[in-house]
């Protein structure tokens, strides 16, 4: 093999790789810590008949390995800077994890 220029790991983390995740992935933390949080977007499996959906967007909410700043970037902002989307439309999705994020931190508060 010819000398490397770059380790691999390099290369991951230099936005010239992502990854793509289902809700039931496990590990998305040290992913994340290893690779950096904009190399991996969210994947439905939609319409593969063994996927979670319409589910799988709150199993991803859900989840508790996750901040919810990685949980809206897994599902939403990594995806719009990989494809450079320049008017996305407003996720219905992150608006109802925002809520349900919200709710809960207020119930922990509380109680």
């Amino acid at each position: 093999m010819p000398e490397l220029r770059r380790r691999p790991s390099d290369i991951i983390r230099g936005e010239q790789v992502t990854l793509t995740c289902e809700s039931e992935e496990t590990g998305l933390d040290r992913v994340f810590s290893a690779n950096g949080e904009h190399t991996v977007m969210y994947a439905s499996d939609y319409c593969h008949w063994d996927c979670h959906f319409p589910y799988s967007v709150k199993d991803v909410v859900d989840g508790k390995d996750l901040s919810f700043a990685q949980k809206e970037k897994l599902l939403n902002k990594t995806a719009i800077e990989f494809f450079k989307l320049k008017n996305p439309p407003q996720a219905n999705a992150l608006k109802i994890a925002r809520r349900s994020w919200e709710n809960g931190k207020a119930k922990a508060a509380n109680g």
